[in-house]
């Protein structure tokens, strides 16, 4: 049986999507400490649902928003005082608030509303956040936070979950605070230990909890938010390493998709907390690291082989890579983001260590070889 199964009524599998490099978006971007979230992209549907890139410069340590069609900077956040790690953007979707969520180098926290008028002039500061730290002269890794309504009885609370990379001596646990005023709310048991790269909120239906899904290295947990309880370890083999990963429902059953340093995509039932299968992009050789994993629809996934320098389209029917397409960076690619341009349709963005931000427009008119690696 197939995770993705395509309807009776298609008369034919849908077309494996290849990309071309178009343009470059940006030059100056400091991607290199983040993971998933080095620069983020999103839509305004204030101004003619436009697409904005949001990246810090490496040569100032200012925040810039650019415009992607003109690629012009309209906006820009100064006089930080660090290089960031993290930058990502959250729309609330009931009240349609836009928030960006900053963590520079120092591991202090900026949560941001982002006001559309007159290109973004007024930005408002809600909070700031300084993270925990052990050694003054030592840096903090975080590489994911997550902004999200958290319900308990009937009542919702907007907060933001913190996990660390710990180092060395340090341990510090995954750790809950009100996004409003920055005020420390809880922290979350069984992840003192963690060297977290990656967070998944996950409520699971079937028993009405909300659980946390840990990419780390050497584990992939999943423990509750508010209870003291480990819902499942569904990996903890030393060296294996996961960074990426996100959450797909199909036929009522939760499956989570994860990459990992072994070159693998794993698939977890979330229920039967049992591997369903996995997908290896090179047979014979580990230690491929593999970041920025999309869904790209039913069919195939997309997901960006650091080593080669290239993206993988992966078949979720056969289970194998299909195509290799080069990235075009001369350096590490881990940031992936995918968007609609108005005028070239779905796009993928990528952000490297060589401090270019690029785009790649699909072409499905490019008839291309396909092959199993």
């Amino acid at each position: 049986m197939n995770l993705i199964e395509n309807d009776d009524d298609k008369l034919q599998k849908i077309s494996p999507p290849y990309f071309t490099f178009k343009e470059n978006l940006y030059t100056e971007c400091n991607c290199t400490y983040g993971l998933n979230e080095s620069f983020d992209v999103f839509k305004s549907e204030f101004n003619n649902n436009k697409y904005y890139l949001i990246a810090a410069n490496k040569n100032n340590n200012n925040i810039d928003i650019i415009d992607i069609d003109s690629k012009k900077i309209i906006k820009t956040i100064e006089n930080n005082p660090s290089r960031f790690i993290f930058i990502k953007h959250y729309q609330n979707i009931n009240t349609k608030k836009k928030y960006l969520i900053t963590i520079d180098f120092k591991g202090i926290i900026k949560i941001m509303e982002l006001l559309e008028e007159n290109n973004f002039e007024n930005i408002n500061l809600l909070s700031t956040i300084v993270t925990k730290k052990e050694f003054k002269n030592n840096w903090n890794f975080i590489n994911s936070t997550v902004l999200f309504n958290f319900k308990i009885a009937s009542k919702l609370y907007d907060i933001i979950i913190v996990s660390y990379r710990t180092r060395y001596m340090e341990e510090y646990p995954t750790t809950i605070y009100n996004l409003n005023n920055g005020q420390e709310l809880k922290e979350i048991n069984h992840t003192i230990k963690n060297k977290t790269r990656f967070i998944i909120p996950w409520f699971n239906k079937n028993d009405n909890i909300y659980y946390l899904i840990e990419c780390c290295e050497d584990l992939l947990i999943i423990v509750s938010i508010l209870f003291n309880k480990i819902y499942a370890k569904l990996d903890d083999e030393k060296y294996k390493s996961y960074s990426s990963g996100f959450i797909y429902e199909r036929n009522d059953i939760d499956f989570l998709f994860v990459s990992n340093n072994f070159g693998e995509i794993n698939i977890f039932n979330l229920f039967s907390k049992e591997l369903y299968y996995k997908i290896k992009v090179r047979q014979n050789k580990d230690n491929i690291r593999l970041y920025g994993l999309i869904l790209w629809n039913e069919d195939y996934l997309i997901v960006n082989d650091d080593n080669d320098k290239s993206l993988l389209i992966i078949d979720l029917i056969d289970k194998c890579v299909i195509s290799s397409i080069h990235n075009n960076h001369i350096d590490s690619v881990r940031c992936i983001k995918r968007i609609k341009h108005k005028i070239y349709g779905d796009c993928l963005i990528t952000g490297g260590d060589d401090h270019f931000i690029k785009l790649f427009i699909s072409n499905n008119e490019i008839i291309i070889p396909i092959f199993k690696k």
